[in-house]
């Protein structure tokens, strides 16, 4: 091959470069995006809330309900026991009626969490007396209050956090997920 057709090639290939490189520059600065590469089909177990009051075909609503293993031996591989079920013929759904979802696993400092694993209350009672607020206020730390039931009021009071109410479905239908390892 002679010099000048190398350079000729080598020049068409920097042109094709530039040309690449200046059209991709020029759409990301005209504001174009790529379409996101979603999967059309949802892995098997994945969990999605919906704003409306029913969960799509393949899905089931997140409510704790037992599901019989012969039907759905690859969900039940998936989940196991850990919402609930005999583990011979049956295994429930997670049922997130109700419930905020946490991460599984424990962070640096933090409780540890286990699937499956329920926690928290909707109300707490709190007991007052009419003598609290003095033992409270005592300046003598070793005091004891003695309380009287007759003087005793309880309330109950809300932990929840502020919320708005929507409807989480399970796959029951999907693509097996790979496992990491």
């Amino acid at each position: 091959m002679k010099l000048g057709d190398r350079l000729h090639q080598t020049i068409r290939l920097l042109i094709s470069i530039l040309v690449c490189f200046a059209m991709v520059v020029g759409l990301s600065l005209s504001g174009y995006t790529a379409p996101a590469n979603a999967s059309s089909e949802p892995e098997l177990g994945e969990i999605m809330l919906v704003a409306y009051d029913f969960c799509p075909n393949n899905w089931a609503e997140a409510n704790g309900q037992t599901i019989p293993i012969s039907q759905n031996t690859a969900l039940f591989s998936l989940l196991g026991t850990n919402y609930g079920g005999n583990g011979s013929t049956t295994f429930n759904l997670p049922d997130l009626r109700s419930r905020i979802p946490i991460g599984y696993g424990q962070g640096k400092g933090l409780n540890r969490y286990e699937l499956g694993q329920l926690g928290g209350q909707e109300n707490i009672r709190l007991s007052l007396d009419s003598s609290s607020a003095k033992a409270a206020a005592s300046a003598n730390p070793s005091a004891v209050a003695v309380v009287n039931s007759a003087n005793l009021q309880t309330a109950s009071v809300s932990t929840l956090q502020p919320y708005l109410a929507l409807r989480y479905c399970i796959a029951l239908q999907g693509l097996y997920p790979m496992r990491p390892y």
